[in-house]
């Protein structure tokens, strides 16, 4: 019998993101984060919509809601004083989808650096 993949983790697969077999996350690792929208506000209570947005390119073009892991805030912080729409960041999240496959959100676990834009 042949298994079945999902056309998420199809894209996923061919993206070069991981997909952790025991819990069924999309955990992407090393991926180039551009972002669309991000504040210094503070942190917004559980089941808040987060006000940062940004496009992972390997995982879905549009932008979708970024949250961070609790100790992140100063990594928050930091990006959004970079100057961050000139530049890309390099970030592991996990990847949350909605119902039907669709990528919902990001949760940034890890930073690893930025890199200008400008060529």
């Amino acid at each position: 019998m042949k298994a079945s993949v999902s056309p998420i983790t199809r894209r996923v697969a061919l993206s070069g993101v991981a997909v952790a077999a025991t819990t069924g996350a999309v955990i992407a690792s090393d991926v180039a984060l551009m972002w669309h929208a991000i504040t210094l506000d503070p942190a917004r209570a559980d089941g808040a919509r987060s006000p940062h947005k940004a496009i992972i390119e390997d995982i879905d073009p549009a932008p979708k809601p970024v949250f961070f892991d609790e100790g992140l805030e100063s990594v928050k912080k930091q990006m959004a004083e970079a100057d961050p729409y000139t530049k890309v960041f390099f970030v592991d999240v996990v990847v949350s989808h909605a119902k039907g496959g669709k990528v919902a959100a990001y949760k940034v676990t890890a930073y690893h650096g930025e890199d200008s834009l400008e060529g």
